[in-house]
């Protein structure tokens, strides 16, 4: 579960952070930091 986040220099991927953080879904933890993934794309 995504509790938080910090973005920098990645100011469009705050948007879908939001959303998740609020809807409490889970995410592969490998997904998340891989920054040639977008996280919109998720």
């Amino acid at each position: 579960m995504l509790i938080g986040a910090v973005t920098l220099n990645q100011g469009r991927e705050i948007r879908p952070i939001r959303k998740w953080i609020q809807s409490g879904k889970t995410f592969d933890a490998k997904l998340l930091i891989d920054e040639n993934i977008a996280l919109k794309s998720l």
